[in-house]
């Protein structure tokens, strides 16, 4: 389904509907109580007659030699997340090369994707590169900013017939369950098609 306000700014539609009003002068209606009536009507819509849209992404689930400056005793976080478990490999940018142990010099939270230096370990204040694997089985999807809720995934796009997956939202990530099959990790390159509602929109006045 289209977007059913055809991009039209705020003040058109305040004008749209002062006019049919009787009432562009604002006599009886401010212009802020015509906005406030639009949005609420906005709000309406979203919930009985969203948008209908589709997401596509090519997956790539390999991070290698991402940047990171540790701070001891503090959580820093990685560009992705969540994280597959016990795949980072973390180490010093400069030479000679040093590999650091997990649990020994570091701590790993893979499910908010952050890394916390230990004071006992031998990670200091400097910067890092972490070589890792996003999870197989999420797709973070912050990047929809319009999005009110997921209707449907496929996954792989091409088979025949489609493949639809269970899944469940937590936050921004999608988790993906199993479909025709029993649960597996999702490929490198494959595509995931992400079918959801997503919010009525006006352009701002």
């Amino acid at each position: 389904m289209a977007n059913l306000l055809d991009q039209r700014s705020l003040t058109e539609l305040v004008d749209a509907v002062e006019l049919d009003l009787g009432d562009s002068g604002n006599t009886y209606v401010s212009a802020a109580e015509v906005q406030a009536c639009i949005r609420n009507a906005i709000y309406d819509m979203n919930r009985h007659i969203p948008q209908q849209k589709v997401y596509e992404l090519t997956l790539d689930f390999d991070v290698t030699d991402e940047h990171f400056t540790a701070d001891t005793g503090v959580a820093v976080s990685l560009a992705n997340h969540p994280v597959k478990y016990g795949s980072e490999s973390v180490r010093t940018i400069a030479l000679p090369v040093v590999t650091f142990t997990r649990d020994t010099d570091y701590t790993m939270d893979y499910s908010n994707g952050t890394i916390t230096a230990l004071s006992t370990g031998s990670m200091t204040a400097i910067g890092y590169h972490a070589s890792y694997e996003k999870s197989k089985i999420a797709v973070d999807l912050s990047a929809i900013t319009d999005m009110i809720r997921p209707a449907m995934v496929e996954y792989p796009l091409g088979s025949v017939p489609q493949d639809i997956k269970n899944f469940f939202m937590w936050g921004d990530i999608l988790w993906i369950g199993p479909g025709r099959d029993s649960q597996a990790q999702m490929g490198d390159t494959n595509h995931i098609v992400i079918y959801y509602e997503a919010e009525q929109n006006i352009a701002t006045a």
